[in-house]
């Protein structure tokens, strides 16, 4: 009688280096997906940021059209207060924040008042579009004047600010912040009237010429690097939103003519004239200059 003896059962797991191999190669999957995540994520903040923009712009575009073509003016005839202006076209307080500023909400309140909370302002107005006059400047406030509104920065962003939420746009209305783009330095401080604000533009450096330290926009601070990877948004003054690189961006209180260079010295405080949106020297992407 011959007895045949089965071979032992091979217990069910992976070896240890079969485990490592799945481990390797998750990894690398993880290391390769991971980026594309985030670079989704970023992509999906920019378009809500663009959305917000475009929000304001149809609130800009219809109160140019009950107000005779004019831009709105603001508090003090410089643009500051823009914001609450708009506020009955808009009526949502979420358009003035872009997912991607990272100024902290804060908590405020008078004593015996109840707390109100401060919310970022993440965009300011082209003071180049205000009426009246700022710095001896003359501003260039009716649409019809533009001779390029396509190509004209109405809003752009900036980090740093905040302000109350006030469905009736007072609070709104005083503090919403104003500039005219940056000379080359680019990163200079935005304004809401009182000069001691810390907002700062979120563009990264603006215009072609080269900055000299010490003046132009020096004293206007340190800035901020441009808000969505290699640029920011800007809104034009025909209502389109486009994404730019901020050096592609002239900057500069109004130039004289729609032809004019842009430079890099002079200027009011010596804040660099803006080129005009007819300069053909360079091929601007977009201008503060409202001529």
């Amino acid at each position: 009688m011959i007895i045949q003896l089965k071979d032992k059962p091979r217990a069910n797991g992976f070896t240890l280096i079969e485990l490592l191999v799945v481990i390797a190669i998750i990894a690398i999957l993880a290391a390769i997906l991971f980026p594309v995540f985030a670079k989704a994520r970023e992509k999906a903040r920019q378009i809500t940021c663009a959305s917000n923009e475009k929000q304001l712009g149809l609130g800009f575009l219809q109160y140019v059209q009950d107000y005779d073509e004019t831009f709105p003016d603001g508090q003090y005839g410089d643009g500051v207060g823009w914001a609450g202006q708009i506020y009955p076209y808009v009526k949502s307080r979420q358009v003035y924040t872009c997912p991607d500023d990272p100024t902290p909400v804060v908590q405020n309140g008078e004593p015996g008042q109840p707390s109100q909370t401060d919310y970022a302002d993440s965009y300011g107005f082209n003071r180049n579009l205000a009426g009246g006059l700022w710095n001896g400047n003359s501003a260039t406030n009716v649409l019809a004047q533009l001779n390029a509104p396509s190509k004209t920065v109405m809003l752009f962003e900036i980090t740093g600010y905040t302000a109350p939420v006030d469905d009736n746009g007072g609070s709104i209305d005083q503090y919403s912040m104003v500039g005219c783009l940056p000379d080359a330095g680019g990163d200079g401080g935005a304004d809401n009237g009182t000069n001691t604000v810390n907002a700062h533009y979120a563009t990264g450096y603006i215009g072609n010429p080269t900055r000299t330290t010490g003046s132009d926009n020096a004293t206007y601070g340190t800035g901020a690097p441009p808000r969505h990877t290699a640029g920011s948004e800007f809104l034009c003054a025909d209502g389109h939103v486009i994404y730019a690189i901020g050096t592609h961006v002239s900057g500069g209180p109004n130039a004289t003519n729609a032809t004019d260079p842009q430079t890099s010295g002079g200027g009011i405080y010596g804040i660099s004239q803006a080129a005009g949106t007819g300069d053909s020297t360079v091929n601007w992407a977009a201008t503060s200059s409202g001529v």
